[in-house]
């Protein structure tokens, strides 16, 4: 009896391109990229107070496998959406290079769930500790933003589905620090 060589192994085909980037526009923030768009709108309302809104599609990728029967957009999205709504407002407020970084969720309640065609409506509340001194509002006005010095961004956010239902409640801190420009800070 012969035996039989065993069968050659499959041509490996040549490499494939990259493939070209998202249509997602991508912010980078220092060293991560932040590929989700959280936010499609937004207003100030004052230096200290800003809302936004994400409209929650179903055939946004993430809520596909969140849960496979009954999507829901994740809680690390909500916060996620406080995050970039907070971002907005501190590059509308002050008028130096900072770094916001978030530094401390203190607390986060979800009360109900966002679902594909709900439309999630943050409002934030923030307050500016500087080191040795009274809590500060963020800016002075519209018109005359605020120095950045090192501080802790206090966040209060409520948001709402659609409905006007309370959907969470978080209250996070950001680690605010002036940026080096030129070797210089």
């Amino acid at each position: 009896m012969r035996a039989t060589p065993p069968p050659a192994p499959p041509a490996i085909p040549d490499a494939a391109p990259p493939a070209a980037p998202p249509a997602t526009p991508h912010r980078r923030t220092k060293d991560r990229a932040v590929p989700l768009v959280a936010v499609d709108s937004y207003e100030v309302v004052s230096p200290e107070v800003i809302t936004a809104t994400k409209a929650i599609r179903a055939d946004d990728p993430y809520l596909e496998g969140h849960y496979p029967d009954f999507a829901i957009y994740p809680g690390v999205f909500v916060v996620e959406s406080v995050t970039q709504t907070v971002r907005i407002l501190a590059e509308r407020t002050f008028r130096t290079p900072f770094e916001l970084e978030l530094a401390a969720i203190t607390s986060v309640r979800f009360s109900r769930p966002m679902l594909p065609g709900d439309t999630l409506h943050v409002r934030c509340e923030c307050t500016l500790t500087r080191p040795s001194a009274e809590p500060a509002a963020v800016g002075d006005g519209p018109a005359a933003p605020a120095p950045v010095r090192d501080g802790l961004l206090t966040v209060r956010a409520e948001c709402r589905n659609g409905a006007g239902e309370k959907a969470a409640r978080l209250t996070l801190e950001f680690r605010l620090t002036e940026e080096e420009v030129d070797g210089a800070a």
